[in-house]
């Protein structure tokens, strides 16, 4: 099974789950290509701001050098990042109360390595977060 399909497969286990989180945090890895830190960090206002300027800016990045990542993006995830605006009503999207972003980082983790074995079938290849950030430039987005 390719990169790709895997993708597709845990996004839609995710989605079937009624998991929006652990979901909205592989489509953004799959779009962004961000590092699982810098997703559990994203606040609702950057995505507000996203969807107007059409790039991500990032503050808060691995070294810390801002950067922004620009979009190219179809129809289907501008309605994600719609329905994330829509849907949370915390300033931080994957941090609620009385969470921490280590924990954030934690779940989306476990859960890739809990259901692996649903979308992956390659012994050798297994699907991780860090792999959708490092392939998504190679998929046609």
């Amino acid at each position: 099974m390719e990169r790709m399909e895997e993708f597709n497969e845990a996004y839609g286990l995710a989605r079937s789950q009624c998991n929006d989180q652990i979901a909205w945090a592989l489509g953004i890895a799959r779009v962004f290509g961000l590092r699982v830190e810098e997703t559990t960090g994203l606040y609702r206002g950057q995505l507000v701001d996203t969807l107007n300027n059409g790039y991500l800016s990032l503050t808060k990045t691995k070294g810390g050098i801002p950067r922004d990542v620009p979009i190219n993006y179809p129809p289907h995830t501008r309605r994600l990042f719609e329905k994330i605006v829509t849907t949370v009503d915390t300033p931080l999207i994957f941090i609620g109360h009385g969470r921490t972003q280590k924990q954030a980082i934690t779940r989306i983790h476990n859960w890739i390595y809990t259901h692996r074995n649903k979308f992956s079938t390659n012994d050798q290849r297994k699907l991780t977060y860090h792999g959708i950030r490092y392939t998504y430039r190679k998929w046609d987005v």
